[in-house]
């Protein structure tokens, strides 16, 4: 199964728009296609929603808990410092060096569905 770290800005999108964003996450939705989280991305998402869209924390909370139900939570084991320019990409690729190593075993310690 394809394994994929989608930006902060898809769950933005999808959430807030639907289109094309809500399409990939409904591939992750349906077991297509494997999402994976990190804590870092999941804040920024829940910082977004509530600074920019105005959510409540219920409904960011919901939110939360509707994307936990269809991603693969990952723990980077350390920091980076590639993207300079923005911080919340340096989590992306943190994320996605992370579940790189769960392509041979998903029940590894640094993931849990």
């Amino acid at each position: 199964m394809p394994r994929i770290v989608a930006d902060t800005n898809i769950y933005i999108s999808a959430l807030n728009f639907a289109g094309t964003a809500d399409e990939v996450l409904a591939l992750g939705r349906a077991g297509l296609i494997e999402i994976c989280i990190s804590p870092a991305i999941l804040d920024e998402v829940s910082g977004v929603l509530a600074r920019k869209f105005h959510w409540s924390t219920t409904r960011v909370r919901e939110a939360r808990a509707a994307i936990g139900h269809f991603t693969a939570l990952v723990h980077p084991r350390g920091s980076l410092s590639v993207v300079s320019d923005d911080e919340a990409d340096t989590r992306i690729v943190e994320c996605a060096l992370a579940a790189e190593p769960m392509r041979s075993s998903p029940a590894t310690a640094t993931c849990s569905s």
